[in-house]
């Protein structure tokens, strides 16, 4: 597979959640977001790719848009399907390393003859404000993925990253949306899958 056909490969894509809709009463599902990727990203400044990536989940196909790719599966079609959701656990734990150390150092500075050396008050609010900008960001690390196949083995996974904690913006993945995406998968499969509608 060249280079060019990686970045349009449409049956497995990482992407910037930028919106998620979730009809409660169809049940269907369209997400929009953009191909992640330094090299994607420089290309579409160039004008030289699109990073647009759609994903359309509905009671007679699921539509997925990958610029100016499309690809169709017939829900009814659909044989099996998984999601999970994720985050990054590395944050919080830099963000508690940093709150300890803030701790350490006023607990230190009240209980020694010297109190506080220069410095030392500046450097314990620094270290708060640096691991509340990491307790943040983990907020905004969630990524969730769905995998969706056929019974001959097509189909479609991707790995769907919060934007809303990046610069380019966008929508936010927790693990209630996981949940509520494959309830929604759930019922459109139920009554609209061979392998599954009674």
């Amino acid at each position: 597979m060249n280079f060019f056909s990686r970045l349009t490969n449409a049956s497995s894509a990482k992407i910037l959640l930028k919106n998620l809709e979730m009809n409660s009463e169809t049940h269907e599902i369209n997400m929009k977001g953009e191909r992640k990727g330094f090299i994607r990203w420089l290309l579409s400044k160039l004008g030289l790719t699109d990073r647009t990536y759609n994903l359309s989940i509905a009671k007679d196909r699921v539509t997925i848009q990958n610029a100016k790719n499309f690809s169709i599966l017939p829900t009814k079609e659909l044989h099996n399907y998984s999601g999970g959701y994720k985050n990054n656990k590395l944050l919080i734990l830099l963000s508690f390393g940093l709150i300890v150390a803030a701790l350490y150092l006023l607990i230190d500075g009240i209980n020694s003859y010297r109190g506080f050396t220069d410095g030392i008050p500046f450097l314990i609010i620094l270290l708060i404000l640096i691991a509340g900008v990491f307790g943040w960001l983990y907020t905004k690390s969630g990524v969730i993925f769905i995998e969706l196949n056929t019974f001959n083995g097509l189909g479609t996974n991707v790995k769907i990253k919060s934007g809303s904690g990046t610069l380019q913006g966008g929508g936010t993945v927790t693990n209630e949306s996981v949940r509520e995406i494959l309830t929604h998968i759930h019922e459109l499969t139920n009554s609209n899958s061979k392998y599954y509608s009674k």
